[in-house]
């Protein structure tokens, strides 16, 4: 007999087993032949009256084994016996899904557990179903639903049906269904009109890209306002809901947030967030402040473009290209060009070429230093600060910047940005007021005239074109307009001439022009050249509770020091070992490592660290801030003590080189990142206060 006789599998075993008699008891002896498909093949062993053949089949093959016995008397006899070798199909134990929720452009990736007794090679194909719908069939195990052909819709359902088969038989089984569920759209795009809104002015929160939803829905927006207090309740629809703040509830100064929210129909989706500030509407041309007789109106704060914009012609390079500024500090400035009669009254003398005109003309032949001069004058006669040092008295008189002109409360001339947005005054005629120059200026004569003899413009200010030029705050330079941006800017920080602008009596039309810029020596005192004045609006630019005219520290954007402020003291401490144990010692006091913001201070500190008693170390510890190629209040370096390398950025430390070290015609001054050990230090106190006891030496700083 045959075992297995049925069923028997590719990789069983057959054991052929022969059960023989002989009637005579003759001795028997008994021989197997096997065939598969009808050709013979050699046992795998044979034991007596059993044989076996191991499995290497095919399914469907025929395996045959005949057994044949001899009694060695020339009698034989045999018999076969034969089964058929069947298949067993694969098995599938799993058909995964990679997502439990998947979205309209989810890709869906299957897993398929299986295997095949018989050991096959197995292949597996995926047919995907989408609403009941084959839409993709074949060796791939991914569906992506972002595909033309097959684009999953929210709500549709999707599966797989599995097949894998061993070349003869098939098994298929099927995944687990999902619904594509919703896909909530993302976050629109938002700007709120105006960008810079005045108070009073509505405020308009718009979609300018609308959200995409993937779904293809129709996507709404619901808007939400904020301001300083909080949440606001009192928003208007217009176009979506809760788009517009009535202009009435606005104040200069606060800042308005308006959040997008959007809804497919079934869910909110990604929000956006956009934010505007109130900018206070102040320039409405009414004077605003009276002073030594010169009425002033206030400028507001904003966002200004100065230069070539569409509204000038015939523009010069230098005016390109237009330059966003950003005003910060609302400002006044005076009604008119000051008059000889205001300057007489206040400088005691009128230098004024044209003094026949009468005490109502503009005062001119001043230089930059005499009109800086009558600003500190101002000051002084109505107790304010004065913004510029100077030396010498009437056409002698010499001048310089005491320190920031945005953070000075006192009188001075108006930085060139302020000017110009003073005479725009928010709009972009040719001339200050007009499009039509002789409305608003005067021109083309030998002489000029009284002030506001001509319109004003639309803050109240005369003379903005024509009359006599006007001395700005700023030094010249021709691609100072070059700069992406600039907030309170002051000018370059030297220069060879000073700005002036608007134009005089005795230029042509072309010079009215609001953008048109020009300048002149600082010194030069012509018939055309006079000024008017400015002044930074008293307020609490930091937030200390202090007016400007009250504030020490409120020098914010400038290291030169506030004359109310007391000066700082540096001190120089005998050696420590290290530059850490230097600056946490001024820490200590209340103070840190002096660094260097100006050509003064580094004479300061050289000489505090040649007066150090450690003479022998021949170097002072101190601290360095980057960049090191300009002072902190951004002049650049140009004297020749002073290194302009680039520092290695291994550390913030320093030493100062002093002159019994290099000798007197060496780079005096210079510092090096070298790791300064075993050295005297230089600590700085601000306004003085800290412990500086024990110092060897101090020094007011200048």
């Amino acid at each position: 007999g045959l075992s297995p006789s049925s069923g028997a599998t590719k990789t069983d075993t057959l054991t052929c087993t022969a059960t023989v008699a002989d009637d005579d008891d003759d001795s028997l002896s008994t021989t197997f032949a096997w065939t598969v498909e009808g050709s013979g093949v050699a046992a795998s062993s044979t034991s007596g009256l059993t044989s076996t053949l191991a499995g290497a089949f095919v399914a469907g093959e025929e395996a045959i084994c005949t057994a044949t016995t001899d009694d060695g008397k020339g009698g034989t006899d045999g018999a076969s016996a034969s089964t058929t070798i069947t298949n067993i199909a694969p098995t599938v134990s799993a058909v995964t899904l990679d997502k439990s929720v998947v979205y309209t452009n989810d890709t869906l990736t299957a897993s398929v557990a299986s295997s095949d007794m018989d050991g096959d090679s197995l292949t597996i194909t995926y047919d995907w179903y989408v609403e009941g719908s084959s839409v993709q069939d074949g060796a791939s195990d991914t569906l992506s639903g972002a595909s033309s052909s097959v684009g999953f819709d929210k709500d549709e359902e999707v599966y797989v049906v599995v097949s894998v088969t061993d070349g003869t038989d098939m098994t298929t089984s099927t995944s687990s269904t999902l619904t594509v569920s919703n896909t909530p759209p993302e976050a629109p795009v938002l700007t709120i009109d105006p960008s810079d809104p005045f108070t009073g002015e509505d405020l308009f929160c718009e979609v300018t890209s609308e959200s995409f939803d993937a779904d293809g829905d129709t996507v709404t927006y619901s808007m939400a306002w904020n301001d300083d207090s909080g949440a606001y309740s009192g928003a208007i629809t217009d176009v979506w809901t809760d788009d517009t703040v009535d202009g009435v509830d606005t104040a200069g100064g606060e800042v308005w947030e308006c959040t997008a929210t959007p809804n497919d129909g079934d869910e909110d989706g990604s929000t956006a967030s956009e934010s505007v500030s109130v900018w206070g509407l102040c320039d409405d041309g009414t004077v605003a402040l009276t002073a030594s007789s010169v009425d002033f109106v206030s400028v507001c704060t904003g966002i200004f473009d100065v230069g070539c914009t569409p509204g000038q012609s015939s523009c010069t390079s230098d005016e390109s290209p237009v330059m966003p500024v950003t005003l910060d500090r609302e400002f006044y400035i005076s009604q008119t060009e000051v008059t000889q009669e205001q300057y007489e009254d206040l400088m005691g003398s009128n230098p004024a070429t044209f003094s026949s005109c009468g005490s109502d003309c503009p005062v001119e032949t001043t230089s930059w230093h005499m009109a800086a001069a009558f600003a500190n004058a101002m000051s002084v006669a109505n107790d304010l600060n004065e913004c510029y040092e100077c030396t010498g008295s009437g056409s002698s008189t010499s001048c310089s910047h005491a320190m920031d002109p945005y953070t000075c409360d006192g009188y001075r001339l108006p930085t060139e940005a302020e000017w110009e947005v003073a005479a725009r005054c928010g709009e972009d005629y040719l001339y200050a007021g007009s499009n039509t120059a002789s409305a608003v200026s005067v021109y083309g004569v030998s002489s000029t005239v009284a002030v506001g003899t001509k319109s004003a413009n639309d803050c109240g200010l005369y003379d903005m074109s024509g009359n006599v030029y006007e001395w700005v705050d700023d030094w010249y330079s021709g691609s100072y307009y070059l700069a992406a941006g600039r907030t309170a800017p002051t000018g370059p920080s030297s220069g060879s001439g000073r700005v002036i602008r608007g134009g005089s009596a005795l230029n042509t039309v072309a010079s009215m022009r609001t953008s048109d810029r020009f300048f002149t020596s600082p010194g030069t005192r012509a018939s055309y050249l006079g000024f008017r004045l400015a002044r930074t609006v008293d307020g609490d630019y930091d937030g200390d509770g202090y007016l400007l005219s009250e504030d020490c520290d409120d020098t914010d954007r400038s290291a030169w020091e506030d004359p109310d402020c007391d000066p700082d003291i540096i001190a120089v401490f005998p050696k420590v070992s290290s530059w850490p144990n230097a600056q946490a010692d001024c820490l200590s006091r209340g103070a840190h490592l002096v660094w260097i913001e100006s050509a003064d201070v580094n004479s300061q500190v050289l000489d505090l660290c040649n007066s150090s008693p450690d003479v022998g170390e021949q170097t002072c510890s101190i601290g360095l801030q980057s960049p090191y190629t300009a002072w902190e209040n951004g002049d650049a370096v140009t004297y020749t003590n002073w290194d302009t390398g680039t520092f290695d950025g291994s550390g913030i430390y320093a030493m100062m080189y002093n002159s019994q070290y290099l000798g007197a015609s060496s780079a005096i001054g210079e510092w090096d990142d070298a790791y300064p050990t075993n050295k005297p230090y230089i600590c700085r106190f601000a306004n003085g206060i800290g412990d500086y006891t024990g110092a060897d030496n101090t020094a007011e700083v200048r």
